[in-house]
């Protein structure tokens, strides 16, 4: 989910599935995201992936969804999903907003190795990385984790591991720390309690 940037690695993930399909595994892969109107190059991306979707001959196995979704969208797709995967192909990337929100749902991620999927592998359950950044590492991957035992448990865990990251959780956190500052600067300043008297925030999250 998101946006056709070319460093995503899509191409890598269809010539994994190609080769999975022709070992007679039976996957199905959804796309789902739009192009950024203000980069074109996103747009020729999309139009590339759809060309080699059809030369691999993946058509009844890749969804393509190519608009933005809700948020109550994308958490029916994810839920309706075993797995995402996050291929991206610059091992110093260090940062995703979907790789939590698929977690958030209770669904593990597989991951090429790079940096910000590194960070979450080594912290908890939930990250799955493949050898590498090319299609042979990410469909040994795949492969191996068709065959996983325990799957219910492992959503659980993911689940259970993402409840911090909650708005509300993280809210509170927030909340937290601004009236421990707030009461700091009311005992070192004379009168300033008056002024930053603590109160309740982040009421919206």
């Amino acid at each position: 989910m998101g946006y056709f940037r070319e460093d995503k690695g899509i191409e890598e993930i269809l010539y994994a599935l190609h080769a999975l399909r022709r070992r007679g595994l039976n996957l199905s892969y959804r796309i789902a995201g739009e192009p950024q109107a203000q980069f074109v190059a996103q747009a020729s991306y999309k139009a590339r992936i759809e060309s080699l979707v059809e030369t691999l001959g993946l058509q009844s196995v890749v969804q393509i969804d190519d608009r933005y979704l809700s948020l109550a969208e994308q958490a029916a797709c994810i839920q309706q999903a075993h797995l995402g995967i996050f291929c991206y192909q610059d091992p110093s990337h260090a940062s995703s907003g979907t790789i939590p929100l698929v977690m958030a749902v209770g669904r593990p991620v597989l991951c090429t190795p790079f940096e910000y999927a590194s960070v979450k592998a080594e912290e908890g359950d939930g990250v799955f990385l493949s050898g590498g950044f090319g299609h042979s590492a990410i469909a040994s991957a795949i492969e191996s984790l068709t065959s996983i035992s325990g799957y219910p448990s492992i959503t659980r865990a993911i689940y259970n591991r993402t409840r911090p990251w909650t708005w509300p959780t993280v809210g509170k956190v927030f909340e937290e720390l601004y009236l421990n500052i707030d009461l700091r600067k009311s005992l070192a300043t004379p009168g300033l309690g008056d002024v930053l008297r603590p109160r309740r925030i982040l009421e919206s999250w």
